[in-house]
This record gives C-alpha cells, structure tokens and sequence, in this order.
C-alpha cells in the first residue's frame, strides 16, 4: 500500500469518537479502506469491536442542552474562541500543552472517560497542542443553537440572552478570554519617569475580529 501522509492522533481521536473510517476518508480525501488499513495495520487500532454507530466512550449529550451553570457558560466561551462545530456532527477544540488542564476539566464535565490526544507542532516555531474531538449529533445541534456554528471565524456573533442567561454571562466571557486573551506588561516613560502598566488583549472573532486592550491601573 502506498504511504500517505495522513496525521496518526487526529485520525485515531475521531475514530474513537464514534466517527467511522468511511466518514473519516471524506476528509482527508482517501478510501475508506485505506483509513481501516491504517487504523489496524499502522497503528493497532482494533477496528473489529467497532462500526459507524459504536461509541467507545461515555458522554453526557445533554450538557449544552440548556446553559444554566457557571461551567456550561464557561466552556461554551472557550468553544466561542477556540472550539470547532463540523457539518459532520463532530467538535473539536486543542489548546497549547501546557492549558491541557483546562481541556481534562471540561472532559470531567461532559462525565466521559475519553482522553486528550497530543498533536505534535508542524513546524518548530509552534508548539505542542492537546486537545479532542467527540462526535454528537445532539451536542453539535445544541451548540449550533447556542451560536458557536461551523466555520464562525466571520460570522461569530455574542450570545442572546436565551441562549446565555445574563447572570452567567461573564463565566462566559471568562471562557473566552481563556480561549483568545493574554495578560502582559508594558513599559512606558513619562517626563522621565518609567512606569510598568498591566494590560490585557482580548482577540475575538465574535460579530467582527477585533482587538481589544485594556490596561491597568498600577
């Protein structure tokens, strides 16, 4: 069999999510049989013990059905900013390596015993990601509902007030600045002086991509 350059954790992490190798090939752009191949030849997977249907993991479906705790709120801003809804009935979020215990807490709070995969950098100027994908058809629906649709980068738009209810609203800005924001430092001279502010970014994507900064009073 001629070797494709197919990515080994990516694949596998959707398998196990339920998606099946026929599904998985439409993405990638191959034969279903050669994903199975790679599953059980390449990489060990045992793909007798599951089909299109199977999950092998357990999942809450219901958690974005209604967000109504400071944790749904939060996590549905962290898929805002760094969450990805498929047509496929699949998301996926990856984080950098060392935010990966954000992304074990929300597998805590969907009650699965799915675990996080690595992704190893293309180039060495990136960094390690952690991350994972799960296939639901019901959870896909909701969070489609809740605004964090397919291909959001430009069409992003805050939440309502019946999809996040206002008193949880900043967990959910809290989600989302974990996803997109950053704190720093910034030195600045004045008559001489120097003085070193505090500041925070907040890149986002929601109704248009902005920046916003704000700084700190020291």
């Amino acid at each position: 069999m001629r070797k494709l350059d197919l990515p080994k954790n990516e694949i596998i992490d959707l398998y196990n999510s339920g998606l099946g190798a026929y599904k998985i090939a439409k993405k990638f752009s191959c034969s279903g049989s050669s994903i199975n191949n790679y599953l059980r030849d390449y990489w060990g997977v045992d793909t007798k013990k599951t089909n299109n249907n199977y999950r092998k993991y357990t999942l809450d479906d219901d958690f974005f059905s209604v967000i109504d705790t400071e944790e749904k709120a939060y996590f549905l801003g962290l898929l805002y900013a760094d969450g990805c809804v498929s047509d496929k009935n699949v998301f996926t979020i990856r984080l950098q390596e060392r935010d990966s215990y954000i992304l074990q807490k929300f597998l805590d709070s969907l009650k699965t015993n799915l675990n996080l995969s690595i992704f190893l950098p293309p180039y060495k100027s990136y960094q390690t990601q952690k991350g994972f994908s799960i296939s639901s058809k019901k959870m896909c629906k909701d969070l489609i509902r809740l605004g964090c649709v397919p291909r959001k980068s430009l069409i992003l738009k805050f939440p309502k007030e019946n999809q996040v209810p206002e008193y949880l609203i900043h967990h959910f800005i809290r989600g989302s600045f974990d996803g997109d924001g950053t704190a720093f430092l910034t030195e600045r001279i004045i008559n001489k002086r120097t003085y070193i502010e505090p500041g925070l970014a907040f890149i986002s994507s929601i109704k248009i991509s902005t920046a916003v900064t704000i700084f700190c009073s020291s």
